[in-house]
């Protein structure tokens, strides 16, 4: 409702249910950091902001935006967030904590997805992450797929890519999921948004442009 705003100067927001207790992640347009509030129902109201996240690194010292978080299998709580360092130069790290309310640590190797060589599809812009968890059937392998928002520059056109992790040390970057159409309303964009299963099919939001 743009007329009252759960929450004001949000961007990216990332809703999440845990114990009972209704989580909205942002970032904050005008302070540059990620907090949540938080509600008993969906529709709220929703408690001031809790500042979880902020810049303090180098290559994210401008904003830290766009969260995605969830429980890994070893119960820590992961939050996926784009770091810029200035003047649209974004690439993606993460933080844990053993709670959802935190406190979050940012992860020692972070941006664990960062610029491909010139001229590759994520040579200038790596943000907007989402992470879906698959675990091969028959086993007990468990693979982690990031996405994530690709331009070879930071401006358009972007793309849908996309990465693997089994132990959130090792990132294997695995190109593009989802390209540009060749006309159409999503030419020029095909980008954020997020995957969710659906039965037995997975299913991919994402805004385009033209």
């Amino acid at each position: 409702n743009t007329s009252n705003p759960v929450r004001p100067n949000a961007n990216s927001p990332h809703l999440i249910n845990s114990g009972g207790t209704w989580y909205l992640f942002y970032g904050n347009w005008t302070t540059n950091v990620i907090a949540y509030s938080t509600a008993n129902s969906i529709a709220g109201p929703y408690s001031s902001p809790t500042v979880v996240l902020s810049p303090s690194l180098a290559w994210e010292q401008s904003r830290v935006l766009e969260p995605y978080v969830f429980q890994r299998d070893d119960g820590k709580w992961i939050l996926m967030y784009m770091g810029d360092s200035g003047n649209t130069t974004e690439q993606v790290g993460y933080a844990t904590a053993d709670s959802i309310a935190g406190p979050y640590t940012k992860y020692s190797v972070n941006p664990v997805l960062s610029f491909g060589a010139s001229g590759t599809y994520d040579a200038g812009t790596i943000a907007d992450p989402w992470v879906v968890r698959y675990q091969t059937p028959g086993t007990s392998q468990v693979t982690y797929y990031i996405g994530y928002a690709a331009s070879s520059t930071i401006t358009a056109p972007w793309q849908t890519a996309y990465a693997t992790t089994t132990d959130w040390v090792n990132f294997t970057k695995q190109g593009i999921l989802l390209p540009l159409s060749p006309s159409g309303w999503d030419s020029n964009d095909s980008f954020r948004g997020a995957t969710i299963r659906v039965g037995d099919t997975y299913v991919l939001s994402y805004v385009g442009g033209y």
